[in-house]
């Protein structure tokens, strides 16, 4: 091979090689910047914290059957807002209830949430009022009703 040809396939292979790069940098960052853009105006993206839950003595407080298992909400009352200091926790379980994960709905400090209500899943979202500030959420799952992300109302 004459040596031009070597140097134009050198430079071609770096060259594919830059592209590939700034194509998975920006489809990262484009994930991200989705997370973001679906919480708008709203607090977000929260990730939650994972944590251990004992199925055998937590008590469920909302459930919806999802295809191969069901998912579970708990610590949502809201009997006293004023003392109550346990945050929600979302769960889910296979067909053979088993616990494939577990995440505690922590917030940041600028909205609370201890308290849900009015629970419902829409598709692969799950919406719910956040009755501790009085506002709206958003809980996003992936395609297999996985924990993404929540968001939380500011207004």
């Amino acid at each position: 091979m004459k040596p031009a040809y070597t140097k134009i396939s050198i430079v071609l292979v770096l060259i594919a090689g830059l592209i590939t790069a700034v194509a998975i940098y920006f489809y990262y960052d484009n994930k991200k910047f989705s997370m973001k853009a679906d919480c708008g105006m709203e607090n977000g993206p929260l990730l939650g914290r994972k944590t251990f839950v004992d199925i055998e003595t937590v008590i469920v407080d909302e459930s919806f059957k999802i295809p191969g298992g069901k998912l579970f909400i708990c610590n949502t009352p809201a009997k006293d807002l004023e003392l109550d200091s346990l945050a929600p926790v979302l769960f889910k379980l296979d067909s053979n209830d088993h616990v494939v994960w577990a995440v505690e709905l922590k917030s940041n400090n600028e909205i609370d949430l201890f308290a849900m209500e009015d629970c419902r899943l829409n598709g692969h979202e799950l919406h719910f009022f956040n009755s501790t500030q009085f506002e709206p959420g958003v809980i996003y799952l992936d395609e297999n009703f996985d924990f993404k992300y929540m968001c939380l109302s500011m207004f």
